[in-house]
């Protein structure tokens, strides 16, 4: 109390000023020193934008992407150009394609799908959209049929040598059978898939890796020639998903007996020795054994009905999906 009251020792209204600015000045120190370093460091990057947000750039990508003729997974075909869509179910609207802060939108859709393969979701479900053909290369096509033709042409010589006793000859045959003989002109990635399926020919007993089911090949196509519906439907990683070779099937009775064939993708196909023979009254009228292979041999009619370019359209088989 003396000292406070002493004459040398400020008054309380004084020292009240004092502290204030001693505090002001050590609060003063931490925020130069904070603004020197900002303006002595670099400028920061720009935030990146929230994932749901799709910046201008972006949507008008997947617009340029979006051009074209698309069929969905009910059937129906969409035209677009530009930001605009035209639905043959309904040709006297043209709808246009929006952007919102979450995207694109069309007829009140989210779009939820990649470039390469559409998808919009609304409060009915989701729409699958797919090219409405698959890329042709014609030259690859007839590499294709070439080699399948050529590896069908041996088994069926393998099969002879041995009904014929003639063992030297199936030593050789099965050598080349099991190697890998090359078509000429071919890039590495097409030769890797001619390589991957030389063993799946007419005739040839799978298992359905996804299903299970068992089944027996009629016909080999180098791509999926199914309606866009379809592939829409039941194709996932397009497009690579559509352009690898698919099979025309007979499916074993046990597994299925509602369903005669399936159109199956050679990725989805697995070898078995022990399939043969499978039960399906249509793989009696369309192939014929051969126990010693432990396969088929198409018979006669099919040679007549089918191709290894082409499936005829009038063969009655009940192709489904490929599930």
């Amino acid at each position: 109390d003396k000292l406070l009251a002493s004459p040398q020792f400020p008054c309380s209204s004084c020292m009240w000023h004092f502290v204030r600015a001693s505090q002001a000045s050590r609060s003063c120190i931490p925020l130069q020193l904070r603004y020197a370093r900002c303006k002595a460091a670099p400028p920061a990057a720009p935030r990146k934008p929230s994932k749901r947000w799709a910046p201008r750039g972006v949507a008008g990508s997947l617009i340029e992407q979006l051009q074209g003729r698309w069929g969905d997974d009910k059937g129906v075909s969409i035209d677009v150009c530009g930001r605009r869509a035209i639905f043959n179910n309904d040709t006297s609207h043209v709808f246009e394609i929006e952007t919102s802060p979450t995207g694109l939108e069309l007829c009140g859709a989210q779009f939820v799908g990649t470039g390469a393969m559409p998808a919009w979701r609304d409060f009915y479900g989701e729409r699958r959209w797919a090219r409405w053909t698959v890329a042709s290369d014609k030259a690859w096509e007839e590499s294709f049929w070439q080699f399948k033709a050529q590896r069908l042409e041996l088994r069926r010589q393998l099969h002879s040598a041995y009904c014929n006793l003639d063992f030297d000859r199936v030593t050789s045959l099965k050598a080349a059978w099991m190697g890998q003989d090359t078509l000429p002109g071919l890039t590495p990635e097409r030769e890797a898939v001619l390589q991957r399926g030389r063993f799946l020919v007419p005739g040839t007993c799978f298992r359905h890796t996804k299903s299970g089911y068992r089944g027996v090949i009629l016909a080999c196509e180098p791509k999926c020639t199914l309606p866009a519906a379809w592939r829409a439907k039941w194709i996932r990683n397009r497009p690579s998903g559509e352009t690898q070779p698919f099979y025309r099937c007979l499916v074993d009775e046990r597994d299925r007996p509602d369903s005669q064939g399936q159109y199956v993708a050679e990725e989805d196909m697995e070898l078995s020795e022990t399939i043969f023979p499978v039960e399906s009254k249509l793989a009696d009228l369309f192939l014929e054994r051969s126990e010693t292979l432990g396969c088929y041999l198409p018979g006669r009619q099919l040679e007549q009905l089918l191709t290894l370019k082409q499936v005829q359209e009038g063969v009655s088989l009940n192709f489904s999906h490929s599930e």
